[in-house]
């Protein structure tokens, strides 16, 4: 045995040495004897960004810019294109994996990945990260991460040369097949473990610039005003990005960051390093500054009411003919302008110095103050300084700034409170169970902060408006807490922008009722005005009218949204989307760009109609289970051509009916004491449902064909789907028949169950005298005949019992498959990207995706063949019956193991 081993074991050397002549050294052990790409594996990827300009003239300079190439590690979704012969053949959306650092891409939750559908086709990919139109709103990190547009093409990175350049082009589309992309990874030796082989290498770059202002404390300025924890109180900054042909420049709200600079000795203080200060970013298009260097306008600092603008003309080297310094302001993508900004008080100049570096001569400007020195506002930390400075002629009177720094809480509050200056909340909030003020007087600004409303008022802020009310917003502590006449004030004479309520408006006795104001009324000298307002709660009450956003009104009611919108049983004649009823005590009267969800009518003059800017509106609006149950029953609402959205939470006793239309669950929850559905001919998403009490189907006894789930019992036909639906069931709560599922019973005729995600308890209730027929129990559905099933999830922790009768199947994603009675289709199942993190008993009972591929006593498999995808725990079957090859009935098991989140 030791001879016929060792002469086996010279054998293999032989061959290794061959193969090795043959192939020669670009090929290693470990990319001979690794797995290639076979068809149906998902395609993986890496993302690299450069960090220096492309040159790309000689092999050392290609190199060079190579190395400057770094792993993405920010949190950027990709949208990625397969192409095949020119044409887009495959689209996936990937988002970094946060368990590697060297750009991995994964597939994003619920989203269909790229496949390879042949080993022998050349493809190609791109990669797009960002929107296609730069957004004003980048005072977050998602938001501003969005605007940074990133492009760029699947890509080797390997010089050729005979021809002296490199293998692959950056800037456009590069054809391999999946072996050759393998075997020119192996090639450029950037990766060494084989599953890294496999990924296809993006190199990006952006499409966008930057510009960063960097402050600094000069005379009569504090280094810690402009320390990064307090910039939201006393600073603010925009920064402007200008397109050719625009109108007029976007004006971008920044990302405030925090900056560490060095301070010389001054006479602020000493000589310090490492102090903190505030960073704006912003992300632009690429845009020459230096072309109307005295009117496009860079940037704009405000420091506690000081203004000062930037313009390129402010840089006194611009026009030095020896020394010019126009080329900092010609901003190309993947460039970054970086101005430090010094402010000072005192002698109302700024000191700036700006350079241009990739995503650079420093230079001296002088700005003046815009508006002149509005000196120190008067600061307010708590209820009591709050009630001192509105009692206090001296702090309280027109032309003063005040500037609350911490959230108060307001107890036992007198309402009665006027303002006569500017109170700037300064993002906090002030909470009470009372209305805020009495009334805004004609000088009085409200701006920049929360008030949350923990009872029942008239109104949040204030009962009357003569001045302005400026981006804030009125949030709730409860849903008990609502206003009896407005979200915002009773009566506005003033102007109110950019605000936001939350705040339900209901049980008013006044005559009009509004959700920013009950009145909007212009004086003979001063227009009222609301604009850029939104509205996100119920309007309703008031004896006479009520608006979405104000009762009755004359003036500008303009570019607000009301977006909870009129529900299918309030009275359509009393209240409207944005404005209840025009007066006509004054001639203006301005209703233009507002938006509201539905498709009803909201004008008052038919030469200038209120047009709708909502996209795509629905039909009508549901907040409560009668509604539901009315738009299932009514002949004039359960039409396959409309479209209802959910507006709040509700909870379901009893099921409604029938669906033919489309239901947008709009994110809410529905809680169940019962199926809430029977059939659904049309479309359910973006819904949760918890489960609060026992569902129970009355036992079948002899044939056991009853079946319950919590969404509804079938959905069928061309064009049915169900999607997006997160089921869980509460409190040990039980879903209980022959044929329990965790979403929907039956699936056939061509339905489309997507998205869908369940924790459930499901128990099987089938008498022990039954022994002829197959009875499911599926995690998603119960049972299938001719359906897809695709991207849906069963996690752990969910449960799957029964009696102990032999005809049980078990499903993690689906039952079984069965012949519907009432269909003339052959049954078939489509299973794709399907996830079971739950561990089943591993026996022909029981699958981890589908427990029974047989149709009928014939014993037919009926699964398709371009199950693909799909992912089931290692010590348990894919599927249960028939046992054989899981990879033959659903797919190949997916190479990538998912992680389970919280759920």
């Amino acid at each position: 045995m030791k001879r016929n081993y060792l002469y086996k074991l010279s054998q293999l050397v032989l061959m290794i040495t061959f193969i090795l002549g043959v192939t020669g050294c670009n090929e290693t052990l470990d990319s001979l004897f690794s797995d290639g790409i076979s068809e149906g594996e998902q395609v993986m990827f890496t993302t690299s960004l450069p960090s220096a300009p492309a040159t790309r003239g000689t092999q050392e300079e290609y190199e060079e810019e190579m190395k400057m190439f770094q792993a993405v590690n920010k949190a950027y979704e990709f949208t990625i294109d397969m192409y095949a012969d020119g044409k887009v053949v495959g689209t996936g959306l990937y988002s970094r994996d946060t368990l590697k650092t060297d750009g991995t891409l994964s597939p994003v939750a619920d989203e269909t990945p790229l496949y390879w559908s042949s080993t022998t086709v050349p493809y190609a990919f791109k990669a797009v990260a960002g929107t296609e139109t730069l957004s004003a709103v980048q005072n977050t990190q998602k938001d501003w991460l969005q605007q940074d547009r990133l492009e760029g093409y699947g890509y080797v990175q390997l010089w050729d040369e005979d021809n002296k350049k490199p293998t692959d082009d950056l800037d456009a589309l590069n054809y391999h097949t999946a072996k050759e992309w393998k075997a020119l990874n192996n090639q450029s030796k950037m990766v060494s473990d084989n599953s890294d082989l496999k990924k296809i290498p993006l190199f990006l770059q952006h499409k966008r610039s930057l510009i960063s202002i960097i402050l600094k404390a000069g005379e009569g300025v504090s280094r810690k005003a402009l320390a990064y924890d307090v910039a939201e109180n006393d600073l603010s900054a925009r920064i402007y990005s200008y397109s050719d042909g625009a109108a007029k420049p976007l004006e971008i709200m920044p990302l405030a960051k925090e900056e560490n600079i060095h301070y010389d000795k001054d006479k602020n203080g000493g000589a310090e390093d490492s102090v903190s200060t505030t960073r704006y970013d912003a992300i632009v298009q690429p845009y020459d500054y230096s072309a109307n260097p005295s009117t496009d306008l860079i940037t704009k600092i405000s420091l506690s009411g000081q203004h000062y603008s930037f313009y390129a003309q402010n840089d006194y080297l611009f026009a030095d003919p020896d020394n010019s310094n126009k080329a900092s302001y010609k901003l190309e993508p993947g460039k970054r302008l970086v101005i430090t900004v010094t402010l000072s008080r005192d002698s109302r100049k700024i000191l700036m110095s700006a350079y241009v570096e990739d995503w650079t001569e420093e230079v001296t400007n002088t700005i003046c103050d815009d508006y002149g020195n509005a000196g120190e506002p008067i600061k307010i930390s708590n209820c009591t300084e709050l009630i001192e400075f509105l009692a206090s002629d001296e702090k309280n009177k027109p032309g003063n700034v005040a500037l609350v720094t911490n959230n108060i809480d307001l107890q036992d509050w007198n309402s009665n409170y006027n303002l006569y200056c500017t109170l700037n909340l300064g993002g906090k909030s002030i909470i009470s169970n009372h209305r805020f003020l009495s009334t805004l007087e004609d000088a009085a600004t409200l701006q920049n902060g929360t008030i949350q409303i923990g009872g029942i008022v008239d109104a949040a802020v204030a009962e009357t408006n003569k001045g302005a009310i400026e981006d804030v917003r009125v949030t709730t502590k409860d849903a008990e807490a609502h206003a009896t006449a407005a979200g915002v004030v009773v009566n506005n004479t003033g102007t109110i922008s950019k605000c936001h309520s939350a705040l339900r408006v209901s049980d008013g006795t006044v005559d009009y009722v509004g959700g920013i104001a009950a009145t909007s009324l212009s004086a003979e000298s001063k227009i009222a005005i609301i604009d850029g307002c939104t509205v996100t709660n119920r309007v309703d009450g008031g004896s006479k009218k009520g608006g979405g956003i104000v009762g009755m009104a004359n003036g500008y009611i303009n570019n607000n949204t009301f977006e909870y919108g009129i529900t299918l049983n309030q009275d359509k004649d009393k209240y409207k989307n944005i404005v209840g009823e025009r007066n006509n005590n004054h001639a203006t009267l301005n209703v233009e760009n507002n938006a509201w969800p539905t498709v009803d009518d909201n004008s008052f003059d038919e030469n200038r109609p209120n047009t709708n800017a909502f996209e795509n509106p629905y039909s009508g609006i549901i907040d409560c289970e009668d509604e539901l149950k009315e738009s299932t029953t009514s002949t004039i609402y359960n039409q396959d051509k409309k479209r209802y959205r959910l507006a709040k939470d509700i909870t379901v006793s009893a099921t409604a009916g029938n669906v033919k239309y489309e239901l947008d669950g709009n994110g809410k929850t529905i809680s169940t004491k019962a199926m809430i559905f029977n059939e659904v001919t049309g479309i359910i998403h973006n819904l949760t449902v918890d489960v609060i009490a026992d569902l129970t189907a009355t036992q079948d006894a002899t044939q056991a064909t009853d079946g319950i789930a919590p969404l509804a019992f079938a959905v069928h036909g061309d064009g049915a789907e169900i999607s997006n639906i997160k089921v869980k069931t509460l409190n040990n709560t039980v879903i209980k028949a022959s044929n329990p599922a965790g979403v929907v019973v039956w699936a056939y005729d061509n339905a489309i169950v997507k998205n869908c995600e369940v924790l459930v308890n499901l128990y099987a209730n089938v008498s022990t005298s039954v022994t002829q027929g197959s009875k499911f129990t599926g995690g998603i559905v119960s049972t299938a005949s001719k359906t897809t099933v695709t991207q849906c999830i069963i996690h752990s922790g969910s449960k799957f019992d029964g009696t102990g009768a032999s005809v049980i199947y078990c499903g993690g994603i689906v039952g079984g498959i069965e012949n519907k009675s009432n269909s003339n289709n052959t049954p078939e199942l489509t299973i794709t990207d399907c996830t079971s993190f739950i561990i089943l008993k591993q026996d022909e009972k029981h699958g981890g995706i589908l427990g029974s591929a047989n149709v009928g006593a014939s014993n037919v498999t009926a699964t398709s063949k371009t199950c693909q995808g799909n992912w089931w725990q290692d010590n348990c079957n894919g599927v249960g019956t028939p046992t054989g090859s899981d990879e033959s009935l659903i797919g190949k098991r997916n190479a990538i193991t998912p992680m389970e989140k919280d759920f």
